[in-house]
């Protein structure tokens, strides 16, 4: 093989592959804007159906984030709320062990019975809070026991994801959720859990409120 011809391959490879990065970068811009646009479109549907169930929209009790130093989105918390009132949800478990702002909002907000769970919950700073903020706290949120639940809301946790859905699957009523926060759990754990209702034929859905959440419904 002659030089030239040898170069011309080489100067062949090098085209190929800029050419190859190139649409590959291409498409990733593409993708990105494709999912901007999808979460835009969701948080706006979002809004809409919370101004359609509620007219307290945008009234979160901000000075418990203050206190709490949170970094919860408001609209997933939005999200969530409505969600329980869209599904008249009465039996609410809210999970979330490094940001107690996610029960204690979901709890003053909603009418449904909120509990927690004795090893997912830092009770002195809830404590703590109440006593700052006592009107804050209207409705009290119960320790789980054997309750029958209708919604579980997934935002941190201490334990293996698999390992609470097989705890707490059996605890929900016929029509139930569970909703686990992608933003707040460990995505490896999501993806094993999804490939096991795969297997076992539950009902999920990935989407979104104002970030990505796994919903599992319990037909």
């Amino acid at each position: 093989m002659g030089e030239n011809t040898k170069l011309a391959l080489w100067i062949s490879a090098i085209v190929v592959l800029i050419l190859g990065i190139s649409t590959y970068v291409v498409l990733a811009l593409i993708s990105r804007r494709i999912r901007k646009k999808y979460l835009e479109k969701s948080q706006a549907e979002t809004m809409i159906q919370i101004q359609s169930m509620r007219n307290d929209l945008g009234t979160l009790p901000f000075d418990l984030k203050d206190h709490f130093k949170s970094k919860a989105l408001d609209l997933d918390i939005e999200g969530l709320i409505n969600t329980i009132y869209q599904n008249s949800y009465s039996k609410v478990l809210v999970l979330s062990t490094k940001d107690q702002f996610y029960i204690s909002a979901i709890a003053n907000k909603v009418k449904a019975t909120v509990y927690y769970d004795a090893l997912e919950i830092d009770l002195p700073k809830i404590n703590e809070a109440k006593e700052n903020f006592p009107a804050d706290f209207p409705n009290q949120i119960h320790l789980l026991e054997q309750e029958k639940l209708d919604f579980i809301a997934i935002e941190g946790t201490n334990q293996d994801l698999n390992d609470l859905f097989d705890k707490y699957y059996s605890q929900l009523n016929t029509n139930g959720m569970i909703a686990i926060s992608y933003a707040n759990n460990p995505k490896p754990e999501i993806k094993k859990l999804i490939s096991h209702l795969k297997l076992i034929g539950i009902t999920y859905e990935v989407s979104y409120l104002s970030s990505k959440y796994l919903f599992i419904v319990k037909k």
